[in-house]
């Protein structure tokens, strides 16, 4: 072999060795790269797991802390109103975490018949009208067949979907097997997506106000419109009962 054979194979492996280790080099640095980004993805999950556990306990420690309140204003064996006018022997924080669990159940589309009789039951003793009207139409709301908002977002993005599918052309309707498109110049689609902004962030009275104002015409809602308002009255309903159960500590407090 010639010397100038042999400098070209130096050459040859001292290039390859370089590809190689520049190579080797980059694999390394984007595993390090990778491996960075990942541990700073994992940080800031912990942080942001972190932060949702702390909101959490703090509203645990938050509800905790009024219900000690509450319990530590009246005596051990707080006393309400029964039938004859007198006291009875009912603790003051199973009345109220009874109506705790009765709305989150509603708010979380676990209102059976079963729960409504339960606290029905348990709020016949206080004998107050304004409270059994409120939970009578409660249960002849829930009767009917969309009763939760869960099922009444459902409903919308069906009803949105339809009208959307019917006046759309046909190049559209082929296009809409894979891709949603919107007609942004539409005023009633333009109302229909702001409806459901609202819908999709639990704004259930802005929602029902706004759709009796605006799309009160559109005839594909209406049934819609009425299955929200029936929801919101249940909300209210409870609403009032909390309220009436206030007045009765009240009361009763006072006539301790």
């Amino acid at each position: 072999m010639s010397k100038t054979l042999m400098i070209r194979e130096v050459w040859l492996w001292c290039i390859i060795s370089c590809i190689h280790a520049f190579w080797a080099g980059t694999v390394v640095y984007c595993l390090l790269d990778i491996k960075k980004d990942l541990n700073m993805y994992s940080q800031q999950c912990t942080q942001l797991f972190n932060k949702c556990d702390a909101k959490v306990t703090n509203s645990e420690a938050v509800i905790l802390s009024k219900m000690d309140k509450i319990t530590m204003s009246v005596s051990a064996n707080k006393l309400f109103v029964n039938k004859d006018g007198n006291v009875q022997t009912r603790c003051l924080s199973k009345l109220l975490l009874s109506i705790i669990d009765f709305k989150e159940s509603f708010f979380n589309d676990a209102l059976t018949k079963d729960k409504i009789y339960k606290i029905k039951q348990i709020f016949h003793v206080i004998n107050d009208n304004s409270i059994e009207n409120a939970l009578d139409k409660i249960e002849k709301l829930n009767d009917k067949e969309i009763n939760t908002f869960k099922k009444l977002k459902e409903f919308l993005k069906i009803i949105i979907s339809r009208f959307h599918y019917r006046n759309a052309n046909l190049f559209e309707k082929f296009l809409s097997k894979w891709v949603f498109i919107k007609n942004n110049n539409s005023k009633l689609w333009k109302n229909l997506k702001e409806l459901e902004f609202y819908v999709d962030n639990n704004h259930w009275n802005n929602a029902l106000n706004f759709a009796k104002k605006e799309l009160n015409s559109f005839d594909d809602l209406q049934s819609w419109i009425i299955n929200l308002e029936d929801l919101v009255t249940i909300e209210k309903n409870i609403s009032l009962i909390y309220n009436q159960l206030s007045k009765h500590i009240i009361a009763s407090s006072g006539n301790e």
